[in-house]
């Protein structure tokens, strides 16, 4: 072995472990976050806000680590069937102010830890969406 190589090992070594010793969270991937949405850690899990920005749609690339949700006062008018699912996470999750026309049967299928839903300020239109649900478990 070379005397170059044998004085690359030592440095090597080192920024091993000046990499080792980063400050929390600047060794990470930051969980995704859509550009327009705030976000902000929630311990291990993310709280993002998209309220008032005008969606017609989720957005699509959250995190599945996202514990909170706000899509109120949007013009969202349809939660695409499997949009939620990934959501293992989520506990709370606000819709109000959109013109929701429908939810798919199952929607929040798979949400065991959701304790919050809103939908205040909803339905500007028809509120029959809801008239496929006779039972909380058809609701979820």
């Amino acid at each position: 072995m070379d005397t170059a190589a044998v004085a690359a090992v030592p440095a090597r070594m080192l920024l091993l472990l000046s990499l080792l010793r980063l400050p929390s969270g600047l060794g990470t991937r930051q969980r995704s976050c859509p550009g327009f949405c705030h976000c902000e850690p929630d311990g291990m899990l993310l709280r993002v806000d998209c309220a008032d920005l005008g969606l017609t749609d989720m957005p699509a690339n959250l995190s599945i680590f996202t514990s909170y949700l706000d899509l109120s006062m949007n013009n969202i008018s349809k939660l695409p069937l499997n949009s939620l699912h990934k959501f293992r996470f989520l506990e709370e999750l606000r819709l109000a102010g959109n013109s929701l026309t429908y939810i798919p049967k199952g929607a929040f299928a798979g949400l065991f830890r959701l304790k919050v839903l809103i939908f205040q300020n909803q339905f500007t239109h028809d509120i029959s969406i809801f008239e496929q649900y006779q039972r909380k478990s058809d609701f979820i």
